[in-house]
């Protein structure tokens, strides 16, 4: 196989995405008509926002998927719900979301 200086600088251009996914709503681009694909942050973004948002047993063949973050809304203001939600929300990442590492997660209360 013979390479020239072409063949480098087309593959110079073309990006390859580390992680990528579909929108939950698998909306359609408006003039190709293929799925919109979330790619590399957009994509552990959104996958994080969706474990979190999910409770478990939200999910009927994974129950102990999700973040029971909703258990804590109206418990009283404190320092300790505060190390609560903080503990909850890193374990939940660090079970199910892989691809993100987590450096640090701020819960302030807002009194």
């Amino acid at each position: 196989m013979v390479t020239t200086r072409a063949d480098w600088q087309t593959a110079a251009k073309i990006k390859k995405d580390l992680y990528s996914d579909f929108r939950t709503d698998f909306a359609a681009h408006p003039v190709t008509k293929q799925l919109i694909k979330l790619t590399d942050e957009q994509s552990v973004r959104r996958s994080l926002r969706n474990i979190i948002l999910t409770m478990p047993t939200e999910r009927l063949f994974n129950p102990t998927f999700g973040c029971s973050i909703y258990r804590m809304l109206f418990e009283p203001i404190s320092e300790q719900t505060s190390e609560a939600i903080k503990d909850t929300i890193l374990n939940t990442v660090n079970n199910f979301e892989p691809r993100a590492k987590i450096i640090t997660v701020d819960v302030v209360p807002d009194y």
